[in-house]
């Protein structure tokens, strides 16, 4: 759990004597007998009130908005890198727009799936059979009464880290029930390969050697992304 601020602790604390119907004039602290038990109910509590407003939010904003956010912001970081500046700033600028433009898209294929996954039963049902075959997923019947089906929904597909197009790929066809074109995985796997490097030594391989982010080759790495992330919406919305 994470260290809680003064605010928060207090917050807990007054939590307690009213779900508990303890004495406000009772000292509460973490020598207090049934201290533990109630600070984990409390984080559970407020985990469920967190995943809820998620349901809420998903459910709120439907999955074409999230697809068509996204070809938005790809389309203005193309016609950003493609007006040249200075050497130094084409340096930065493409590197923060390789990097950005990924970013992006791991953000609309987790977006996507849950925004799907929490409004039509049929991918619903596809996901909790998908999920209840794979041997790495085990979840207690705590999770399940804490979060309910639709928080835990998110709460899966929140951890899932969608840089890696197989993972991608492993998701949209366990939602969508169908098979996933795969015509740009290689070059997807080639990109957020590349923003690995971008991301944790400053655009330079493992060799030390610096990739050559020009302007073209960010645009076309944009444009793959573009065509995967087409592929990833159709398949789970035709």
């Amino acid at each position: 759990m994470k260290a809680m601020s003064l605010m928060e602790y207090e917050e807990m604390r007054q939590w307690m004597h009213q779900a508990f119907d303890i004495p406000n004039n009772q000292v509460l602290n973490k020598d207090s007998d049934g201290w533990h038990p109630m600070v984990e109910m409390y984080h559970d509590m407020k985990n469920a009130e967190d995943y809820e407003a998620s349901v809420e939010w998903y459910k709120e904003h439907p999955y074409e908005e999230i697809y068509d956010n996204l070809q938005s912001n790809l389309a203005e970081l193309k016609e950003l890198v493609s007006k040249d500046k200075t050497p130094f700033f084409n340096v930065m600028l493409h590197r923060m727009a390789y990097a950005h433009a990924v970013t992006l898209f791991e953000a609309m294929v987790g977006d996507l799936l849950k925004s799907l996954a929490l409004t039509d039963s049929v991918l619903l049902a596809n996901l909790v059979n998908g999920l209840s075959s794979d041997k790495t997923k085990k979840f207690d019947l705590k999770e399940i009464a804490t979060h309910g089906v639709n928080g835990l929904i998110v709460k899966v597909l929140s951890e899932e880290l969608y840089h890696n197009p197989l993972t991608v790929l492993k998701y949209v066809d366990m939602v969508s029930g169908k098979k996933m074109p795969k015509t740009h995985i290689p070059k997807m796997i080639a990109i957020t390969s590349i923003r690995h490097d971008v991301a944790h030594r400053n655009g330079k391989t493992v060799d030390d050697v610096y990739h050559d982010l020009n302007s073209a080759f960010v645009i076309d790495a944009i444009e793959t992304i573009e065509l995967f992330s087409k592929d990833v919406f159709l398949t789970l919305t035709s």
